[in-house]
């Protein structure tokens, strides 16, 4: 049977496998009546095996193979099966027990498929020039004043008092921009520019440093991202821009420690950071003369076989891409799919600027204060958050500076705030990709430093001091990977995993600090290694985490063949009586061998033994462990096994 023409361009979205299975009239009717029960599986929903490869070979041209690629990068999985689950439940997909995907339709009315799912408003979709550039210039330039003027909040940004970092672009002339080397003794505002690299850098600055600022940059020649970026320096009346790959040198690992350590400041201080969020490279641009990108939702557009036998399309997103998109109530659906918003360095640059100009499918513009849409009807929107966050990027020097004004100004609704914000980082920053491994820890480290002059508090390796048990409890968060090829971090920190994690939820850890009621293992020392000592954030090569607490050794059951891709098993142990008994659960860090002999370490308790929060290790060498899994235990008939464990000492690396 010849395809449908009126079909053609829906069909088109996947490759023939997915068209006519997964989206066939019999798929998708399975998907549409599927009743979910829960985290155990899906008997009802539509269900298929492939393999890794076969997704990977398909998603250059299908926008479902695609979606389900970009979740799992890693190229030792592609000769792995795979068996997809896709259920429907209260106006949203899920992928499997482990993602909840967000599903809508475009506003304009032509989509079959608008009847019968949620529709994204018209804004979300406004093109980048519904009003003239000079009309959009302007609306900044009248956002910007206005923030200066009035957002008592907001920083000043004193041009006279704002130091400009060593190097910055001097974009007077467009044409022929130039590098001015400041020495960190000249005054002025400056401009920064947030944007994803994607391929290697064409032109950088490294020993032709001499050039660009006797000659001056030939611009026809840079990528587009920086051309958009100078384009918009002129039309905004700013001189100074910074963009990283022509203010570091490229070739000086010295230089490159030099302005890491400034980083924190050099975003703190601008004027304004100009986000090319719409952009996935440096090449692409993010003005609509250079840019190739659809101002479609990209990857993530699937058929939807509507229950009148229709045929309409629908976008997909994660529910959990809340995360991706910064802070604030103002971000909208296309917000959290827009490339910046999935790389981890940019989220420390969209954080810590007083201001930023967003160029995405629209423009918006986002103060400490309030966020606007740019080319639509204008609305200053309050940000909720404003109290937190302006309490976070009050500008401090010290750490004891932090001290003082938390023992006199701070309250202890705003510590609790921190804490919380702090929680929102981690679980946004560690849902996003950067290139090199290495780079987990730098690519945060100026928003952990601002967070450490707020709190006073000490980082060790991704967790703080001051929550340290808190943060130990920490899991993995949807996806499973393997461990980085090379050393990152001790095993018991985030960062010692690839992709996300969750912190321990449903706690209320200043209550359970103080209450006699709840027992705790006892932290006696935490050591950090740390690659260069100037970057007391940055790459660590070394650590120890020394606990005093109870060792129980146990044996994982995995519940079905299928287990192994979530990664997750029951605990079980001996009874008394020889009999194997079930004591909790294990949510295994990372794709690995995992020996027979492992152990529990309980970390937090009640008396009643009606919960346990821990850890699982195995041994790294004869005295010491080192962290494979997270583990817990909620009302399983063998509560007191805990009791008959004496204290030791224990060492984890």
């Amino acid at each position: 049977m010849e395809k449908d023409e009126v079909y053609a361009p829906v069909e088109s979205l996947v490759c023939d496998v997915c068209w006519s299975g997964l989206f066939s009239v019999e798929g998708w009717k399975t998907v549409l009546a599927s009743n979910v029960p829960g985290h155990e599986g899906y008997p009802d929903g539509f269900s298929y095996e492939t393999t890794w490869k076969a997704v990977h070979d398909a998603e250059r041209n299908c926008h479902w193979c695609r979606f389900i690629a970009e979740q799992w990068k890693y190229d030792e999985a592609k000769s792995l099966p795979m068996k997809i689950w896709v259920a429907y439940r209260d106006s949203n997909l899920r992928l499997a027990s482990e993602y909840m995907l967000d599903i809508f339709t475009q506003s304009h009315g032509n989509d079959n498929a608008a009847k019968y799912v949620k529709t994204v408003m018209a804004k979300e979709q406004t093109d980048h020039w519904s009003i003239t550039k000079e009309q959009c210039y302007m609306t900044v330039l009248k956002c910007l004043q206005n923030c200066l003027r009035t957002h008592t909040m907001c920083p000043r940004s004193d041009p006279t008092t704002t130091l400009l970092p060593d190097r910055v672009i001097d974009c007077s002339n467009p044409r022929k921009p130039r590098i001015v080397e400041t020495g960190g003794t000249q005054y002025g505002s400056y401009v920064a520019l947030s944007y994803i690299w994607g391929d290697k850098q064409p032109l950088t600055t490294t020993k032709n440093i001499d050039k660009y600022v006797n000659e001056g940059l030939d611009i026809s020649q840079f990528p587009a991202t920086i051309r958009d970026a100078v384009t918009v320096m002129h039309g905004l009346g700013q001189r100074y821009l910074w963009i990283d790959a022509l203010c570091i040198l490229q070739d000086s690992p010295q230089d490159l420690i030099t302005q890491l350590k400034k980083m924190c400041q050099i975003y703190r201080n601008n004027l304004f950071t100009i986000s090319a969020a719409c952009a996935e490279t440096v090449q692409e641009g993010f003005l609509p003369i250079y840019s190739s990108r659809s101002i479609q939702i990209p990857n993530a557009h699937i058929p939807y076989r509507c229950p009148d036998g229709t045929l309409g399309t629908i976008y997909i997103c994660h529910e959990k891409a809340k995360y991706y998109s910064g802070f604030g109530p103002n971000s909208g659906i296309q917000d959290t799919l827009d490339p910046i918003n999935r790389r981890a360095w940019c989220l420390q640059e969209r954080f810590l600027p007083p201001r930023n100009v967003i160029y995405a499918n629209s423009i918006s513009f986002s103060c400490q204060t309030t966020s606007a849409r740019i080319n639509s009807p204008l609305s200053c929107n309050p940000r909720t958050d404003a109290g937190v966050i302006n309490a976070l990027l009050r500008p401090r020097n010290t750490p004891s500076e932090c001290e003082k004004i938390m023992s006199t100004e701070q309250k202890e609704s705003e510590r609790s705030a921190f804490r919380e914000l702090w929680l929102d980082v981690l679980r946004n920053y560690t849902a996003r990709r950067a290139s090199y491994a290495s780079d987990k820890f730098p690519a945060l480290a100026a928003l952990v430093e601002q967070f450490h002059l707020a709190t006073g508090d000490q980082y060790l390796a991704g967790l703080w001091k001051k929550t340290l048990l808190f943060d130990l409890l920490w899991k993995r968060a949807h996806r499973f990977a393997p461990r980085p090829q090379r050393y990152r971090a001790p095993s018991w920190s985030w960062a010692a995993r690839e992709e996300g994690v969750s912190p321990i939820h449903q706690v209320d850890e200043d209550k359970w600090s103080a209450d006699p009621e709840i027992l705790k293992v006892e932290i006696l020392e935490c050591e950090v290694e740390l690659k260069n000592k100037d970057l007391p954030f940055g790459e660590v090569t070394g650590g120890f985490l020394k606990l005093k607490g109870r060792l129980k050794r146990a044996v994982v059951r995995y519940g079905s063949e299928y287990d192994y891709t979530w990664y997750t098993g029951d605990a079980f142990s001996k009874g008394p009586n020889g009999e194997m008994v079930q004591i909790g659960m294990f949510d295994f860090d990372a794709k690995e061998h995992i020996p027979e002999e492992i152990y529990i370490i309980p970390f937090i308790w009640d008396a009643q033994k009606s919960f346990i929060y821990g850890i699982v290790v195995i041994k790294a060498n004869k005295d010491q462990y080192r962290r494979v899994a997270h583990f817990d235990q909620f009302g399983y008939s063998d509560h007191k096994w805990i009791d008959d464990l004496e204290e030791q000492e224990i060492v984890i690396i």
